[in-house]
């Protein structure tokens, strides 16, 4: 039913006569493979085609119901035959928050969301650590930013790899004076009681500008608001990508009337903060919400114990299910170019690839890695690695026992068991690697990595519904590509992030692949592996798609009472 709905979405905002390719194009498939899938849709009397006859001729459709009315009959099968990945689906359409109203209380019920009363039902989740900072003009963690999406919103937002409307319903690009014009929903509120305009837009930008300028603003020259609902953003080139890169959390829209706290944080978003301390964070719905209201009234996120024998406990205990998980992400090396150690010489750098060998790593779990992304058209195949070979380039480099400082997060136990392999593999061939452990908390945010570690050990997610999750990766400040590059290496990159930029759309992928190819053959990131991890679900969660399940939305509630182990 995926399709068919697809289907629904595509003429919703199309008439009734289309173009066959146009409608193959929002499929993703051939057009012959159309055709076929509207004559099975036909067949079952979900609809009516007339396909267009001789070369610029149109094709005809009409429905036998409306788009509604199927709709509401497809939740209203998925939940009687609790049919949790379909229904999941369904939920995530962009259709009218109206269409949901009738089924909220039972879709509460399937989700396996507690009711403390008639009123008010509250979902527990279970963190191994606090939240760190939610400020989006630092904020960096996978958690934390999935957390900043779900209490406020961007200019924009992506579906399905498609570019919707957010905070903006629509926006246009001036060719003539290089200008792009936003246009904002009305009556939408911020969480204290101010009603959004376009002063909150240009209080937003200013407040990153004023801290740093992005890659993403690199060519912005003004922000010109027109009036209430309309902001307009100039620049001193093309940026045809321009909405796209606004689906970052650092654009998240914050209200101008009050400068930003995290004590009292203030967004749009379908849940505003009610709590956050080192032993729980809260999320209480937001009733004047301008989209879906979220289906729980209140997210709370609890600390658990620091012992993770015990913890895993606890959750089997509960019902929780652990499963095995593939991950978009990748787990890597970076070293410390800014930091005057022995590091700085190539051939050091080049040991520690050959010592860094994890297809001798005894508690491997995942694939090997080369580059940041694992699909197949970037594979290849990952060169053999030796010690003695790490010999080598140690003796070539006159390395003369100089420490190196291996900086790992330190309250993940799996990072240390990597951390200490590490050390001792390099212990065999006479490198002298020291490990210290640090935390999102207290050294991550400010300069302890720059200053006193020469190569981290850490790992990549891709925020969910990322259009440019690469370039977010090695050009984010915040990140640690950018905070560890030398001057003359961040300027070379910036030239290569330009030419991606500016790239068509068939080409960025190899665009990718040349930066990744950068990095790595000078040895400034050595990619290990793509991991697969463990995750604590609740049973009725449990036959989600994985994307789901590795990302925390409370919107619609079907991420549940997962755990990040």
């Amino acid at each position: 039913m995926q399709e068919y709905f697809k289907l629904r979405l595509f003429f919703k905002e199309n008439s009734t006569t289309f173009s066959l390719s146009e409608l193959a194009f929002s499929w993703e498939v051939s057009t012959k493979q159309a055709r076929r899938r509207l004559q099975k849709f036909q067949e079952e009397n979900l609809l009516t085609f007339t396909p267009g006859l001789g070369r610029g001729n149109l094709s005809k459709i009409s429905f036998n119901s409306s788009f509604q009315q199927e709709y509401s009959e497809a939740v209203a099968f998925a939940l009687n035959q609790e049919n949790f990945k379909e229904l999941s689906t369904l939920l995530d359409l962009p259709v009218p928050a109206e269409w949901l109203q009738p089924f909220y209380q039972e879709i509460q019920k399937h989700f396996g969301v507690t009711t403390d009363n008639e009123e008010f039902t509250v979902m527990r989740q279970f963190m191994i650590r606090p939240l760190t900072t939610l400020d989006p003009l630092k904020t960096s963690i996978f958690r934390e930013v999935n957390i900043l999406y779900q209490l406020g919103d961007c200019l924009v937002k992506i579906n399905d790899g498609k570019l919707l409307p957010g905070l903006a319903h629509h926006w246009q690009f001036n060719s003539e004076n290089l200008s792009w014009t936003f246009y904002l929903r009305k009556g939408v509120l911020f969480h204290h009681g101010k009603i959004l305009t376009s002063e909150d837009i240009s209080y937003t930008f200013k407040r990153i500008l004023d801290s740093f300028r992005p890659w993403q603003l690199e060519h912005l020259v003004k922000i010109v608001p027109a009036g209430q609902y309309r902001v307009t953003f100039y620049f001193n080139q093309e940026e045809p990508l321009f909405p796209a890169y606004l689906i970052s959390s650092l654009f998240i829209i914050l209200p101008s009337d009050r400068p930003f706290s995290p004590e009292n944080w203030s967004g749009t978003g379908a849940f505003r903060l009610k709590e956050n301390n080192q032993q729980q964070s809260v999320l209480h719905a937001f009733d004047q919400y301008y989209d879906k209201r979220p289906l729980l009234d209140e997210v709370q996120l609890i600390v658990m114990d620091t012992d993770e024998k015990k913890n895993r406990q606890e959750l089997l205990k509960r019902g929780y299910k652990l499963v095995q998980q593939e991950t978009s992400g990748v787990e890597f090396l970076v070293t410390n170019m800014k930091k005057n150690s022995v590091l700085q010489k190539q051939k050091v750098r080049q040991a520690l690839y050959e010592i860094a060998d994890l297809a001798n790593y005894p508690n491997r779990h995942g694939e090997l890695a080369s580059h940041y992304f694992s699909s197949d058209e970037n594979k290849e195949e990952i060169p053999q690695k030796s010690l003695i070979t790490a010999q080598r380039y140690l003796k070539e480099a006159n390395y003369q026992g100089e420490e190196v400082i291996l900086g790992y997060v330190e309250y993940a136990q799996k990072a240390q068991e990597f951390a200490q392999w590490l050390q001792k593999r390099a212990k065999k061939v006479g490198l002298h690697l020291k490990i210290v452990g640090f935390s999102f908390t207290n050294e991550f945010y400010n300069d302890f990595i720059e200053k006193n570690v020469d190569v981290v050990s850490l790992g990549d997610i891709p925020v969910a519904g990322s259009l440019f999750p690469y370039l977010e990766f090695i050009a984010s400040p915040t990140l640690l590509i950018q905070r560890l590059l030398d001057e003359p290496a961040q300027k070379y990159l910036a030239e290569m992030i330009e030419s991606y930029k500016l790239a068509p759309i068939t080409e960025r992928c190899a665009e990718d692949l040349q930066i990744d190819q950068w990095l790595t053959s000078t040895y400034r990131v050595i990619y290990t592996i793509h991991p697969q991890k463990e995750h604590f679900i609740h049973p009725v969660l449990a036959g989600l798609n994985a994307l789901a399940l590795e990302n925390y939305d409370y919107r619609l509630a079907w991420t549940g009472d997962g755990n990040d182990f």
